[in-house]
C-alpha cells in the first residue's frame, strides 16, 4: 500500500481498515513529507505521520517525491522482501491459533448474555 499526501483524522480509520483488508504478507511506503510527518500540517485535523496508523516499510522523503524515489523505494521494498521469508511463521501462528481454541471456554459453559 502506498500512503499518499497527508492523512487527516476523520480518513485514519479508514486507511486502517483498508490495511487490516489486505492479505497477508503487508507492505506500506509512506510517500512524500505530509504521509511520512504530516508536513506543513501541523495542526488538530492532520495525522503527523502514517506510521501512527501502520506499520510502515519504506519513507520517501520530499514534498513532492520524484519520480526516480518512487522507483527506488519499490528496489528497496523488493530487497526487503527477498531477504524476509514470507509465511516461514505459518506453522507457528496455526499453533497458537490451535492452543488459544483449546483454552477458551464453551459457548454452552458461558453465562451472561448468552444463556
Amino acid at each position: 500500500m502506498i500512503v499518499s499526501g497527508r492523512v487527516s483524522h476523520k480518513m485514519a480509520p479508514v486507511v486502517r481498515n483498508v490495511y487490516d483488508s489486505m492479505p497477508e504478507p503487508k507492505w506500506v511506503i509512506s510517500m512524500g513529507a505530509c504521509a511520512s510527518s504530516g508536513g506543513v500540517f501541523n495542526n488538530y485535523a492532520v495525522v503527523q505521520g502514517a506510521d501512527h496508523i501502520v506499520p510502515v516499510d519504506i519513507y520517501l522523503p520530499g514534498c513532492p517525491p520524484r519520480p526516480e524515489m518512487l522507483l527506488n523505494a519499490m528496489l528497496e521494498l523488493t530487497r526487503q522482501i527477498e531477504r524476509k521469508p514470507i509465511f516461514g511463521h505459518r506453522e507457528e501462528i496455526a499453533r497458537a491459533v490451535e492452543a488459544a481454541a483449546l483454552k477458551a471456554v464453551p459457548t454452552a459453559e458461558m453465562k451472561g448474555l448468552l444463556a
